[in-house]
């Protein structure tokens, strides 16, 4: 998903960056093993539960690459504190999916999947969703709340206990995640050039004419 970073009020010429979406995976040391009894990090029984969808065949793709890419050992490892700075932000521009990785065998698998449109919603009044990247304060949970109570992640981030950081109930000891190559393109608009150049003649014009009294 691609978000607009720079553009003046009459700029016909403006920069997009694209934002990335990625999936959070609980897993032990074992299930990263080139020998381990399953390459789906946990997820088996979540792919017979459901309907083999277009969604969960990306799910399934996505989790087969990560566990390769976690063999061979092409994903960044990050300690607790590097983990959650990286991923503390509202568009992700540089990090994909990642694992985190820990020494509790339950509860693991599939934990969250992060889309930049949960950054995007604003349903009014007193209510808000969790930040985008609540899951790394606990928040994954679906809803909204009253916002003028409950603080979101933004505003706990920085207080969490990241010596014993447990934010689907497992103790993390790091993490295991995909660079990404952040992409930044310039965009020209036609539409709004005509504008410009209609209203750039007009001033012109304008000034003109007063000059000329």
């Amino acid at each position: 998903m691609r978000y607009l970073t720079d553009r003046s009020f009459n700029s016909a010429v403006y920069s997009s960056i694209l934002s990335f979406d990625y999936i959070v995976y609980v897993a032990t040391e074992d299930m990263l093993a080139a020998n381990a009894t399953s390459k789906m990090l946990g997820t088996d029984d979540l792919y017979l539960l459901v309907d083999n969808s277009t969604e969960l065949r990306m799910y399934a793709s996505v989790t087969l690459r990560m566990y390769a890419s976690a063999v061979a050992q092409n994903l960044t490892r990050l300690n607790v504190s590097e983990c959650i700075d990286a991923y503390a932000t509202t568009f992700q521009t540089s990090r994909g999916s990642l694992i985190l990785v820990t020494e509790d065998s339950t509860n693991l698998g599939f934990a969250y999947g992060y889309s930049t449109s949960l950054a995007l919603v604003d349903p009014g009044n007193t209510l808000c969703v969790p930040d985008a990247y609540g899951w790394i304060c606990g928040d994954a949970g679906p809803g909204h709340w009253n916002c003028s109570v409950d603080p979101t992640c933004s505003a706990r981030v920085g207080s969490l206990n990241r010596t014993d950081w447990k934010p689907f109930g497992n103790k993390i000891e790091y993490c295991l995640s995909e660079q990404k190559v952040q992409q930044c393109t310039v965009e020209f608009s036609p539409q709004l050039a005509v504008v410009v150049i209609i209203l750039t003649l007009s001033r012109q014009l304008f000034s003109s004419t007063l000059f000329l009294r």
